[in-house]
């Protein structure tokens, strides 16, 4: 199986910011573990952004496409300006059933994985899986909330995101 990961914004598109940390320079470490942990279960990896790189938002899904995935998520953190939000939340787009069932396998292994609150599987019309979602199955991933000082630091935490990561790997295999 060939897994396409993003991870979500770079370079002049920090995403959301909180607690001093930028969400690019969250998500790319992520996306790394994430790759290692599935290229060792004998999976293909792409990960879209190796370093602090940008890419349009509409080239996303066509690179996906183009590079000939089975799976595609991107990688995210959510913001709110209640700092008290938290948790973890996938997305797949409106009436995708391949795709809810992958997400909701993924939130609920982050979720007891970390011992984080678990948001569920939503449906979003976002771009990347509006674009993607015929091709493949894919989700969306709002790890945990960078807009809340505990969960901002368990982000930025290699072990943590260690952890994060085989929640993620959990779910998608």
């Amino acid at each position: 199986m060939k897994f396409i990961e993003n991870p979500g914004h770079g370079l002049t598109d920090p995403g959301a910011i909180g607690n001093s940390y930028k969400e690019k320079n969250i998500t790319l470490p992520i996306a790394w573990l994430l790759g290692g942990i599935l290229t060792h279960a004998g999976h293909e990896v792409d990960i879209q952004r190796e370093g602090d790189s940008f890419i349009p938002l509409n080239q996303i899904g066509p690179m996906a496409i183009k590079a000939g995935g089975n799976r595609f998520i991107s990688i995210h953190t959510d913001s709110s300006t209640d700092i008290t939000a938290h948790g973890c939340t996938t997305y797949y787009f409106p009436g995708d059933s391949r795709s809810k069932v992958i997400a909701e396998k993924v939130v609920n292994s982050v979720s007891a994985k970390m011992g984080i609150t678990n948001r569920g599987a939503r449906e979003a019309n976002f771009q990347v899986l509006r674009d993607t979602w015929q091709a493949m199955p894919s989700i969306l991933i709002e790890c945990a909330f960078i807009s809340n000082p505990a969960e901002a630091n368990m982000l930025a935490n290699l072990t943590q995101e260690w952890k994060l990561a085989n929640g993620i790997a959990g779910g998608l295999l």
